[in-house]
């Protein structure tokens, strides 16, 4: 399968197991498609899924929250240092072939980017969707690195209520 094909068969995929996808109108530069997948609620996770020839790249990017910039902050780069380091280990333990990238300057952790490439040709719709299960669950090892670290910011105040997806 190529281009076109490929993007319809994954459209085809994504929409069956449930997640809501729009084609991107104007695809970036390094890439001939574009869709967005965005996982049914609770969660409402968005994934970015991009193709040029016969190469298919699904990605995530998980932006800290100004709350959590705010906290990070107030650590001294020593442990913002520890706390990239520990956040990169943990998503390359769950995510072995992801291309992982820290937004931000080491010392200044703001994201992270997780992205994992393939040819069209070793992409099936079971590994579509182990990979869309993968990159959801870098979303949660995020954010639960940040809950551990914070967890100040995550308890519910006076007439709140907390939610947890695991």
């Amino acid at each position: 399968m190529k281009g076109e094909d490929i993007k319809r068969k994954i459209l085809e995929w994504l929409v069956d197991a449930g997640l809501t996808v729009q084609p991107s109108p104007q695809p970036p530069p390094n890439a001939d498609w574009a869709l967005t997948a965005t996982t049914p609620p609770p969660l409402r996770v968005n994934l970015t899924l991009l193709g040029r020839g016969d190469i298919v790249a699904a990605g995530i990017g998980v932006r800290f929250s100004p709350p959590h910039m705010e906290a990070l902050r107030g650590l001294d780069a020593e442990e913002r240092v520890r706390f990239s380091a520990e956040l990169m280990r943990s998503v390359a333990q769950l995510c072995p072939p992801c291309r992982i990238a820290l937004q931000g300057p080491l010392h200044e952790p703001q994201g992270l980017a997780a992205e994992v490439v393939y040819t069209a040709e070793s992409l099936d719709r079971q590994k579509l969707l182990e990979e869309v299960a993968r990159l959801v669950n870098v979303y949660l090892v995020v954010n639960s690195l940040l809950w551990e670290r914070f967890p100040s910011l995550h308890i519910p105040r006076e007439g709140g209520s907390a939610t947890t997806f695991m």
